[in-house]
């Protein structure tokens, strides 16, 4: 039998997935607590727990990418890891830090330690290859340190982390970074180690204790071929048709506001809402705007606080949706 980085046959959560701690939130829920699930999204996150791959994340925004890292987690009972890329990440913003203040304030000080380990502090993908070596590298960067603060920033880094656990990892938009980003973090994404420049440590996940790792993009910009070459994939939402009129994604947007809104406003409301805001001509080709769950799940929230016994104020939705939907260029008159 082939070896595989995990068990992908026990990732099996229901398509309505609800984590025991699942609670409705206003603004963006990166929880996870709440997904939807179908075949095709639990088939590409097995491939990835089988191959030790990335599952590269694509999809408009809003459509449950960075959900379906933390749902994941959730399910499977991982530590959870993300790390949100900006225009000034590097590669090795992912793997280690150097604090060169702290090496300068020691230098200053006459106190300053040739031994460039204590300056060097794990990263997410430290902490999701080897935490036990994460660890141990942060206590000997806090020894160094030494004062309160950097106490505060040992038990805020470990305090929700179990050493002994596997963890789910999420790069977050990761065309934000620049070109060279993806292409710098080839080697270590695809042989699960890499090794910090400065004092030669090697850092090396073992195969059974691997991440699952997440990387979204919204695709703007193109990322390197051989970076893709390395990933599996998955494009969110993931309706496995053209769905040409919308009636798919409408559907699946009453089916998400029904999960997170529940035992909070009813189902026949969120499809009433639905009905008004996203109209649906069969056989034909949808030309409205169709918005993001959270977009929807905004709508949906606002409308049910603010119309007084539950009555559906169509003018007033109307009003609601132009400042909850209709944001977007194209739908400008």
């Amino acid at each position: 039998m082939p070896k595989t980085y995990a068990s992908s046959v026990d990732f099996q959560p229901d398509d309505q997935y609800q984590h025991s701690d699942a609670q409705e939130a206003v603004g963006d829920n990166r929880t996870g607590s709440v997904y939807i699930f179908n075949e095709h999204i639990r088939l590409a996150v097995r491939v990835a727990l089988a191959s030790g791959r990335p599952l590269l994340l694509r999809g408009p925004s809003g459509w449950g990418k960075s959900s379906l890292a933390a749902a994941s987690s959730k399910y499977l009972g991982w530590n959870y890891r993300e790390a949100v890329i900006s225009s000034r990440t590097q590669a090795r913003d992912l793997q280690w830090e150097v604090d060169l203040l702290l090496r300068l304030s020691d230098a200053q000080a006459k106190a300053l330690n040739r031994d460039w380990k204590v300056y060097v502090r794990p990263r997410i993908l430290w902490w999701a290859f080897d935490p036990a070596g994460a660890d141990r590298q942060q206590a000997l960067y806090q020894r160094q340190k030494a004062d309160t603060k950097a106490e505060t920033e040992k038990s805020t880094a470990v305090s929700n982390l179990n050493l002994s656990q596997r963890s789910v990892v999420l790069i977050d938009e990761i065309d934000k970074a620049d070109p060279d980003v993806p292409n710098n973090l080839l080697v270590a994404l695809g042989s699960l180690q890499f090794e910090v420049e400065e004092t030669g440590q090697p850092v090396k996940a073992d195969p059974s204790n691997a991440p699952l790792v997440f990387i979204t993009t919204n695709e703007e910009r193109a990322l390197p071929a051989a970076f893709l070459r390395r990933c599996i994939e998955l494009k969110l939402p993931a309706l496995g048709s053209d769905d040409l009129d919308g009636s798919l994604r409408r559907a699946l947007l009453i089916e998400i506001a029904t999960q997170h809104f529940t035992g909070i406003v009813e189902r026949k409301y969120i499809e009433q809402i639905a009905d008004e805001l996203i109209p649906i001509t069969a056989g034909q080709e949808f030309s409205g705007v169709m918005p993001s769950p959270a977009e929807f799940n905004d709508t949906v929230r606002a409308a049910s606080q603010i119309f007084k016994d539950g009555a559906l104020e169509k003018k007033l939705l109307q009003e609601i949706s132009k400042i909850t939907l209709y944001k977007h260029e194209d739908a400008r008159g």
